[in-house]
């Protein structure tokens, strides 16, 4: 569950750096990106950051099934980002 979790993270962060990247160089080469295009890339962030916060609840519950109660490290090692708002 652990694994999981932290693959959906990295796909979260991957996708929230070319997000950066496309507001970055947007105004450097007017018309590669577009506003539609930035905003397909944040609806594709926040699907994807769904995502690992379902990977979350399910790393919690099999701790949890595991007799394991305190979560303190699993909450600081695997940090949820917030969602991003459209441009």
């Amino acid at each position: 569950a652990g694994e999981a979790l932290a693959a959906a993270l990295s796909e979260v962060d991957k996708i929230d750096r070319l997000i950066a990247e496309s507001i970055r160089t947007a105004g450097e080469r007017p018309g590669r990106e577009t506003l539609a295009d930035i905003n397909g890339e944040i609806r594709r962030y926040n699907r994807a950051r769904e995502y690992a916060e379902l990977r979350y609840y399910y790393l919690i519950v099999t701790r949890e099934a595991m007799g394991i109660r305190r979560h303190k490290t699993v909450e600081e090692t695997y940090r949820i980002p917030p969602k991003r708002k459209y441009l």
